[in-house]
């Protein structure tokens, strides 16, 4: 038997529908800095987007870029062992936290063919260096499109990246990880913001 859902009645809106978990990576003028995205992906040949909530700082953050010259960010992806720091960039402010610091995540840079220097996430598995270009608002987000400058592999076997689905995180293998916006609070909780 099968389940008819309205998406109208999913919890936080999110659709039952399997998402890779990334971290944005960006630089505010003050620092690099990262915030967790769901709602990213590719849109055709070299073009991507991500969708973020116009109360996130970083939402404020690109639309200020569109009219700098580069605005350039970065799109993560992780591995399911990195479910903790997901949601603590998920759930910690970048307008008062410096992501990178509190996470111990380093960054990395990629100058691309363009010259522009993105911040990455060196730990990452898989990371897009993106230029700016584009911004729509779809219902609850605002949703940025981006030219993909450059593409980082760390060598090695294809990893259990992490994903999410409704409310809770998963790997690609189908190993549960736990409940979203609840697993980043053990870093808050040892004295992280």
């Amino acid at each position: 038997m099968r389940e008819v859902i309205d998406p109208r009645k999913c919890y936080r809106g999110i659709m039952p529908i399997p998402l890779l978990v990334t971290l944005v990576s960006y630089n505010d003028s003050k620092r690099d800095n990262l915030t967790t995205v769901s709602f990213a992906g590719q849109v055709s040949e070299k073009k991507v987007y991500v969708a973020l909530r116009p109360t996130r700082h970083v939402c404020r953050v690109f639309s200020e870029s569109l009219t700098r010259s580069p605005a350039v960010f970065g799109i993560n992806y992780l591995y399911a062992d990195q479910v903790e720091i997901a949601d603590y960039c998920g759930v910690a402010s970048g307008r008062d936290t410096d992501k990178f610091k509190e996470t111990g995540l380093n960054v990395g840079r990629v100058n691309t063919n363009t010259h522009f220097n993105v911040p990455l996430v060196k730990e990452s598995p898989l990371s897009l260096a993106c230029r700016l270009e584009d911004m729509h608002v779809s219902g609850t987000h605002a949703v940025f499109f981006a030219e993909v400058q450059a593409i980082v592999k760390r060598q090695g076997a294809i990893p259990k990246f992490l994903m999410h689905e409704t409310t809770s995180y998963f790997s690609t293998d189908n190993l549960p990880l736990g409940p979203v916006f609840e697993i980043g609070k053990k870093m808050v909780r040892r004295g992280r913001k």
